[in-house]
């Protein structure tokens, strides 16, 4: 009996390898990556890349730009977090948006119309909170970005928003 069992086991771990080398095909449309949401993905941890980072800049009432600051700040660690955590979640929330609207600049039918989409006006809002936040200026105009987490570099720059 325990040799049969043992070949079973063996059985499922090479259905299971075949089936996890199979390549991987890329979903397209809104409405197919929302249904992404819906059903769990066993390969979650497939491959760490490097994620867009959000940052803004205050634009003073005279016209002169002000540095640039990373918008979206870790949330600090603390050992009462491995229950509910809410600031973590919170974060890998505004993560995820940001995420979203670098894919969605990816696709050149969707970009045309960037400034209408839900994901860019939801960015926009939460650039706007963080300037709330801070205690920065509100007067005069500001602008967000999006640069790679690798090489710093600009992956896009929105235009100028009025505060």
């Amino acid at each position: 009996m325990p040799l049969a069992m043992l070949g079973t086991l063996f059985a499922l771990t090479l259905v299971l390898f075949l089936v996890v080398r199979r390549p991987r095909h890329e979903l397209r449309g809104t409405s197919l990556t929302l249904l992404r949401c819906v059903l769990p993905s066993w390969r979650f941890f497939e491959e760490i890349a490097a994620v867009p980072v959000l940052s803004h800049r205050v634009i003073d009432p005279h016209g002169t730009p002000g540095p640039w600051q990373q918008t979206l700040a870790l949330p600090r660690r603390h050992a009462g977090m491995w229950g509910l955590h809410a600031a973590g979640n919170l974060y890998l929330a505004y993560q995820s948006l940001v995420e979203q609207l670098a894919a969605e600049l990816q696709d050149p039918a969707e970009f045309s119309e960037l400034s209408r989409s839900v994901s860019y006006q939801l960015v926009q809002a939460l650039v706007l909170q963080q300037l709330g936040r801070n205690g920065e200026d509100l007067r005069g105009q500001y602008q967000f970005r999006l640069i790679d987490g690798q090489t710093a570099a600009p992956l896009w720059v929105s235009p100028v928003h009025a505060l």
